[in-house]
Order: structure tokens, then C-alpha cells, then sequence
């Protein structure tokens, strides 16, 4: 009887390590996350790996660094290691150096997470991942063997497959199946991605057909975060003209992108129309976590506000006490007289 709360202890951590991974696509769902992991170990197992073993790092220096833990279980302090680990394990073969680098950016971000939610007024987005590879890019063999990320297939399968090269996940198929989760759990916020990542993929199409994949990622990821955020269809759309020229640009000048498109945009409409402590609190936890915080404010007013009450009414009642302990008094003379 005693070993019967085991497995719900086991859970917590466990789903902890799923949301993380999520929340790269802004979902706080464990489910989402296993469904990334299971594609992309179908599809890369070692990049699988180490998007767990970065996820795992960033959630023990949560647990032991003392950080706030209704954040760290929405997964808000390690989505970035969780991405960092399949993009390092999908551009370099496994080695014990890469592994070492990877330790020291998960736990390094996780921290750097804590501090930036707290400071607050622009998202963390996926900026410490795209730092992270670019250190990476910087080590170059001295990280060890370097490996072609794998691509998507031309044509309409691109889409899927470029919502899947958010997390390294090549294919249509599995690319199909994390889109799937994702509606699921957010169906606008999963609608606006994929009709972000179709118009990234029509616009490296026309004017720069080896950047396809990498504008359905920006495009994409970028309506989704405004969609998150809580902006107008107008704002998405021209969020996702933005990411795509900054990736057009950036792809011109030979720099390795990655999701820095989708950073600067947000960053810059976010930073335009005034993030707001709506849309901070919007950041990764998506607006049903929003609704629970706020009925914890609510629920805490209330209790602030019965306390106060029980300190009025304390008096009263100290009183009332005093009176009916002075009244026994008063009669037990007259009873021990009588």
C-alpha cells in the first residue's frame, strides 16, 4: 500500500519532460510532446535522444535551482533545450563533445529562462536555441562530425513536413501527425500554423525555392505565436510577411537563420502594438493556462479578502467570549452564595 503513490510521483517529472518539448509548438500538453518525440525517433531516433537528454537537463536545474514550479511544469524553461537537443543531434553525429555542449546550454538556458519570464516584456520564443546553434555552427568540427539535416519532399507534402522541420521531424507523414496533436489541443492556434507554414513554403516557391522549408517554419511558427498571443488576423498575416522577408533577407546573406525570422517579428510587432501583461502571460502557456491563472488570482482575492474579513470580525468575537466568560462569573458568585 505504502509503494501505491509511486507511479503518480513518476508522472509529474515525466509530464513535465512531454510539456517542454510542446511548448516548442506553444502547447502545454504532454500528449503533443509524446507525439513529437515518437516522430521524431521514427524518423532521426539519435536527434530524439538528444531532444530528451537537453529536455532532462533543463528540468533537474529547475527542480534544483528552486525555480518557480507552475512554470517549470508548464514547460516554460525548457523548450529551448529540448530544441536545441534535436537540432545539434540532426547537424552533428553523436559524440561525447556534442553531448557536453548540450549539458552546459540546456541547464545555462534554463536559467536564463527563469530570469527572462520574470523580467517579462518581450517572450523568450525559441531566441536561446537559435544562440545555441549558432555557438555550434561557430565550434564547427570541434564538435565533431557534421551531418545534412534531412529535407522535405517537393510539392503539397511539404506543408506537413515543414511543420515538422520546427522540431527537425523530416517526412509528410510524421509531419502530419504532430500537426494532428497540435489542432487538437489548440485547433486555432494549430489552424493559423499550418496556414502560415503553406504561405512560407508558396513564398520560398516563388522567389527562393531552396528556402522553402525553412519560411514554412518562420511563416508558420509566427502566425501561430500572434494567434497565441491573442492578435487580430491582420496582425498574424503581416507577421508572417515580416518572417518571411527577414528570412529572405537572411537567406541572401548566408546567414543560418534557423527561427530567427519568427523571433525578430514577433519581437518587433510585440514590441509595436505593446506586449501587454496579457501577452506575456499568453507566452507558451496558451490562453486556457491564462484562464487558470486567472482564477488563482481570483481564488487568492478572495481568500485575502475573507481573511481580512476574519481579522475584522476577530475583535467581535474576542469580545463576545469575554463577555459570556464575565457573565459565568458573574453568576458563579450568586451560585455560591445561594
Amino acid at each position: 500500500m505504502t509503494a501505491a503513490p509511486a507511479p503518480t510521483a513518476l508522472a509529474g517529472p515525466f509530464r513535465q519532460l512531454l510539456t517542454q518539448v510542446a511548448q516548442i509548438y506553444f502547447a502545454r500538453s504532454a500528449l503533443t510532446g509524446l507525439v513529437i518525440v515518437l516522430a521524431l525517433a521514427v524518423v532521426q531516433p539519435w536527434a530524439a535522444v538528444g531532444l530528451g537528454w537537453a529536455s532532462l537537463v533543463a528540468l533537474a536545474v529547475s527542480r534544483m535551482a528552486g525555480l518557480d514550479r507552475a512554470s517549470a511544469e508548464a514547460g516554460l524553461y525548457g523548450y529551448n533545450a529540448a530544441l536545441t537537443g534535436a537540432g545539434l543531434l540532426s547537424m552533428f553525429a553523436p559524440d561525447p563533445r556534442v553531448f557536453v555542449y548540450l549539458t552546459v546550454v540546456s541547464a545555462v538556458g534554463a536559467l536564463i529562462s527563469a530570469r527572462w519570464l520574470r523580467w517579462g516584456r518581450l517572450p523568450l520564443l525559441t531566441s536561446l536555441f537559435v544562440l545555441a546553434m549558432w555557438g555550434a555552427l561557430a565550434l564547427g568540427d570541434r564538435l565533431g562530425e557534421s551531418l545534412t539535416p534531412l529535407g522535405c519532399p517537393d510539392g503539397v507534402a511539404m506543408v506537413p513536413c515543414g511543420i515538422g522541420q520546427v522540431t527537425f521531424i523530416a517526412g509528410a507523414l510524421p509531419g502530419l501527425c504532430v500537426w494532428l496533436a497540435i489542432v487538437g489541443f489548440a485547433p486555432r492556434a494549430g489552424l493559423w500554423l499550418g496556414i502560415g507554414a503553406a504561405l512560407g513554403r508558396g513564398a520560398g516557391l516563388l522567389w527562393a525555392p531552396g528556402q522553402a522549408i525553412g519560411l514554412a517554419v518562420n511563416v508558420g511558427l509566427t502566425m501561430q505565436g500572434l494567434t497565441v498571443f491573442d492578435r487580430s488576423a491582420l496582425i498574424r498575416v503581416l507577421g508572417g510577411v515580416l518572417a518571411a522577408g527577414l528570412g529572405l533577407a537572411a537567406a541572401w546573406s548566408g546567414l543560418a537563420y534557423f527561427t530567427a525570422p519568427f523571433i525578430v517579428a514577433t519581437w518587433a510587432l510585440s514590441a509595436a502594438l505593446g506586449a501587454g501583461a496579457a501577452g506575456r502571460e499568453a507566452h507558451r502557456e496558451g490562453r486556457a493556462l491564462d484562464r487558470v491563472a486567472d482564477g488563482e488570482q481570483l481564488a487568492a482575492k478572495q481568500l485575502a479578502e475573507a481573511v481580512g474579513a476574519e481579522d475584522d470580525r476577530a475583535p467581535a468575537l474576542t469580545q463576545d467570549r469575554g463577555e459570556l466568560v464575565a457573565g459565568d462569573r458573574d453568576h458563579a458568585p450568586r451560585r455560591a452564595v445561594s
